[in-house]
């Protein structure tokens, strides 16, 4: 059963928000209440500081909210993840069990400590295809836990990414496709619409890479960045000569040029902002769209805090060559005549929450929600806990007989217990001494394959003597006169390889046309040589011709390491 009435907060990477919402007689929604507050960079340089701020700025909003309780809680994305899946199409028991296993594998060692949904979005190639909201369970406590802290209790926790289809309810027409980008501070939440088909996507573009562009063109800090950027996008001019860099120098507050710098700079980094959020947008679409059939004509809405930066939607509308423009989420409910208009980016933020309340209050939210059945559990517990308080007393006076007998059995079972703890010592006892031993046989084989490598070794020596004795057969005329380590100065790192000198002669034959035949056979058994595993390279090679006939040799062979000798 639905409730007439729903609290949902929003808890973004900028901001905190709450508002309530209630259903009318005509089955839509009103306004009752909404509280909004920023989150400046500069509460997360300590982390201390940075939770006692959340926590006041919670307690604020539960006043101004009035005396609601319990709460729905929205994520954004980030902290919460999305993963496409797809799946074959089968019977419900199966299609959760298989959704189950694409989550684990997906998700791969921290499945078990995510907490994680599934929302349809379509059927594409024969297949259901799903997308999965995930989030670490240990944020999720984190949250609930300050938020409870303010007097609020948590009954669910719901993605902010899986309500959005409901914004683009009764928007979409037949024959065209219709997006909507989401644009918060730390990512953007790209919805994508085509022939009953949606895509989620969360784009690695946000507000915070605007204001990381505008610290770099003005050499701010991000703290005084933010704010210039809130500042600029207000629609009261007025509030650009309050800017952080108006401030800095007395002598420039009153020169125009100070705001037509501020200006120019603000346009060159909405236009780098602009760039980037069309290139991710551009990998959205495309991937997203079908590849077979007419492609129909896209409308993009824009959302969220970042869709209200100055002319965003004209420079996006040039580069995508696409209709683009900014989502009126106000004609989503009424508002009570209590409550103020909520303006700019806070009827953005407005917006989003009532894409949550229209969920809550006209359907059934089933598997949208990230606390858990243990954790939805114990909510629900906390309702029933006075009546709960009242069973245990009575509980507790109708169970003391029973102790009585369960603690001379408990003594029983701790006597059998000691002498079952007695036989576990000498188990113990066993396998310390058999680990002792297998430890000795593991020495002792380490140290059986220590001599073999240097058995191996010692025969390396005679293949290698034999590889060189077949070259010089297969050479003819040839013979050597040393082979020896190259020691003293010249003796390379272990890291290296040991170095070899060979030196030699070769009779030059009066048939041969040339003195450099001499020279390619000597070269002919160079290379048949340095086929061998024994020999890593040749170093130093020289030829000496001061005999006449015969043609001396002199070459260092630096040794492969992974053949000893």
């Amino acid at each position: 059963m639905t409730p007439d009435s729903v609290t949902i907060l929003d808890w973004g990477a900028s901001h905190f928000a709450g508002s309530v919402f209630s259903r009318t007689r005509k089955s839509t929604f009103r306004l009752e209440g909404w509280a909004c507050e920023e989150l400046l960079p500069s509460m997360g340089i300590d982390p201390q500081a940075r939770i006692d701020a959340e926590a006041a700025i919670w307690q604020r909003i539960r006043r101004c909210l009035g005396g609601t309780r319990r709460v729905v809680l929205s994520l954004p994305s980030p902290p919460v993840s999305v993963t496409p899946l797809s799946v074959a199409m089968l019977d419900r028991a199966n299609t959760w069990r298989s959704l189950e296993f694409e989550g684990r594998q997906a998700l791969s060692k921290g499945a078990e400590e995510c907490a994680r949904v599934y929302v349809p979005s379509g059927t594409s190639k024969g297949k259901n295809e799903w997308a999965m909201a995930s989030i670490d369970r240990a944020e999720i406590n984190r949250c609930t836990n300050l938020i409870e802290s303010a007097g609020f209790v948590v009954d669910a926790v719901i993605p902010q990414v899986a309500a959005l289809h409901t914004l683009l309810q009764g928007c979409v027409k037949e024959g065209s496709t219709l997006a909507l980008a989401q644009i918060g501070a730390t990512s953007t939440r790209f919805l994508h619409v085509e022939n009953g088909r949606r895509a989620l996507r969360v784009l690695p573009v946000g507000g915070n890479t605007l204001t990381r562009i505008l610290a770099d063109e003005l050499s701010l800090s991000i703290v005084d960045a933010e704010r210039l950027k809130r500042s600029l996008c207000q629609d009261d001019a007025a509030k650009v000569s309050e800017s952080p860099m108006s401030e800095r120098s007395e002598s420039t507050r009153e020169e125009s040029s100070g705001l037509d710098e501020i200006g120019e700079a603000f346009r060159r980094s909405r236009e780098i902002f602009a760039n980037r959020l069309q290139l991710e947008l551009t990998r959205a679409i495309v991937n997203q769209r079908q590849p077979a059939g007419v492609v129909p004509p896209i409308e993009i809405c824009l959302l969220g805090g970042g869709a209200f930066v100055p002319e965003l939607c004209a420079a996006l509308s040039r580069k995508l060559r696409v209709e683009i423009r900014n989502l009126d989420p106000a004609a989503m409910f009424e508002r009570s005549e209590s409550v103020p208009v909520p303006r700019g980016i806070d009827a953005g933020r407005c917006g989003e929450l009532a894409a949550i309340a229209r969920i809550m209050l006209f359907e059934t939210p089933g598997g949208l929600n990230l606390l858990g059945i243990s954790m939805t559990r114990a909510a629900a517990i906390s309702r029933r806990q006075p009546l709960m308080l009242g069973i245990a007393a009575m509980a507790a006076v109708a169970f003391v007989p029973p102790m009585i007998s369960f603690r001379n059995a408990a003594v029983a079972v701790g006597r059998r217990a000691g002498e079952i703890e007695d036989e576990v010592h000498a188990l113990d006892r066993n396998r310390a001494r058999i680990a002792t031993n297998l430890k000795a046989i593991e020495e002792a084989r380490a140290e059986i394959a220590r001599w073999r490598s240097f058995s191996t070794a010692r025969g390396n020596w005679v293949r290698f003597l034999a590889e060189l004795q077949a070259r010089l057969s297969s050479a003819g005329d040839m013979w050597l006169d040393r082979l020896q380590p190259l020691t003293g100065a010249g003796m390379p790192s272990p890291s290296i390889g040991a170095r070899m000198v060979m030196s030699g002669r070769v009779l030059e034959q009066p048939s041969e046309a040339s003195q450099s035949s001499a020279e390619m056979r000597v070269r002919s058994f160079l290379e048949g040589i340095s086929t061998s595993p024994f020999v890593a390279a040749f170093e130093q090679e020289r030829f000496d011709r001061s005999r006449e006939g015969i043609l001396g040799f002199e070459v260092v062979l630096r040794m492969n390491r992974s053949e000893r000798l």
